[in-house]
């Protein structure tokens, strides 16, 4: 049975249940003097659930910002602030964030921020795929239907009459 969910809502469930937990057992351990709990578990679920659902996206300062725009109470800003950062730091340090990860598992590529130094001292020329298919300039329609079925390329590059001059580029 497939459910379309989405990723948010599950991040939320998950993140807010390990705050709560948190929180449970930290109350489980200490108690006031008064024999009350040390710590309210409802705003350590709110953390829990901006940290986790940070730590698995990496959208550091909006899931902050919608947090606190849902409880409305900027009190918990330094501790939103603090869980949030945290994860993040955490989560790169650990691997890249899952929505990243969806965009590698589908085949599309995708150019780093950062390129690794492999990247340094090489040409475009040297990356690409040959030889290179161009579409004419005067191509119909159904060629480059033909074309885009034909080849597993996601661009091609239309050329003028001369082919050496570049007049645009198809995409799929």
């Amino acid at each position: 049975l497939s459910v379309p969910a989405g990723m948010v809502v599950p991040s939320l469930t998950i993140g807010g249940c390990m705050g709560r937990l948190l929180a449970i057992f930290y109350n489980s351990l200490i108690r006031s003097p008064l024999g009350y709990a040390a710590v309210d578990p409802g705003p350590w679920a709110m953390v829990g659930a901006a940290s986790f659902w940070c730590g698995s996206s990496r959208i550091t300062v909006t899931i902050a910002i919608i947090i606190l725009e849902i409880t409305g109470d900027f009190r918990f800003l330094p501790p939103i602030a603090v869980a949030v950062m945290f994860a993040r730091l955490s989560g790169q340090f650990l691997t890249d964030g899952v929505y990243h990860m969806i965009i590698h598992l589908k085949g599309i590529s995708i150019i780093e921020d950062i390129p690794s130094k492999v990247m340094d001292n090489k040409f475009v020329g040297d990356l690409m795929t040959k030889p290179v298919v161009c579409v004419p300039e005067k191509a119909v329609a159904r060629e480059i239907k033909e074309l885009i079925a034909s080849h597993a390329f996601n661009g091609f590059p239309v050329v003028r009459s001369d082919g050496k001059r570049l007049a645009g580029l198809v995409i799929k």
